[in-house]
Order: structure tokens, then C-alpha cells, then sequence
């Protein structure tokens, strides 16, 4: 574990939970981030591939140059249909299958964007059991 700019540590993609809805529907830190550093890039090959549904991912490459460190976005959509547990093994599974061997896995669903029932991810995981 470790904090900081999670766009200026090496890695061959940053795992970014986002809704099916679209980047217009995205919010929180990662995002963010993400766009203060490369603008929409990573962003416009998520809406290319478009329609998404639970459990979707899309790997997208930087194709052009950006201020971070990071080679590309590895989206999985979570429209909290499913555990978290499944949307981060999704996301793992994904960046092996893609021969990814560096990924940056953020906190995901901690609160920044807009949750069912009004119930953030850090309330959330205090009342569940923890995943073995």
C-alpha cells in the first residue's frame, strides 16, 4: 500500500472503477486525476467502445504522450450491481489476461462518486464481513 499521486507512480495501467453511464456520469479522485494529467485520452477510447455493462473492461493505451507515469487505463465498469470483491478480481483478471504485469489498483467505491442508496463505500465495508 501506499499514497501519494497515484498518476506519477510507474505502472503499466491504472485500474479505474467507472459507471456504464459514461465519463459525463464519472466523479472522484482517480478520474480526476487521470484528466489533469492526460485530458480526455483515455476517456475517448472507453466511449468508442460504447454500449458497457457490468463487469466490462476496456484497456486503453496512451497514444499520445501525458504527464504521467503510466502507460494506460484498464476501465471496469461498476455500476454496483456486484461485490467489490468481483469488480477487483474483474479488473485483476483482466490486466493478466492483457499481460499488464504492473497495475495500480486505487480505493474504489470510497466515496466520491454518487452511491445507491446514499451509502459510501467506507460505510459500506465497515458493515460487511471482510473478504478472505
Amino acid at each position: 500500500m501506499s499514497s501519494g499521486d497515484i498518476t506519477q507512480v510507474p505502472a503499466d495501467a491504472l485500474i479505474m472503477a467507472v459507471r456504464s453511464a459514461g465519463p459525463k456520469n464519472w466523479q472522484g479522485g482517480v478520474n480526476n486525476a487521470v484528466l489533469r494529467v492526460a485530458d480526455t485520452m483515455f476517456h475517448d477510447q472507453f466511449v468508442e467502445t460504447t454500449p458497457h455493462r457490468e463487469g466490462d473492461t476496456v484497456y486503453a493505451p496512451a497514444n499520445r504522450r501525458h504527464n504521467g507515469a503510466f502507460r494506460g487505463v484498464l476501465f471496469v465498469v461498476d455500476d454496483w450491481q456486484r461485490p467489490l470483491s468481483k469488480v477487483v478480481l474483474t479488473a485483476l483478471q483482466a490486466a493478466e489476461n492483457l499481460r499488464l504485469p504492473v497495475v495500480k489498483l486505487p480505493a474504489l467505491r470510497t466515496g466520491a462518486a454518487e452511491q445507491p442508496h446514499g451509502e459510501s463505500g467506507s460505510r459500506a465495508a465497515r458493515r460487511r464481513a471482510p473478504i478472505r
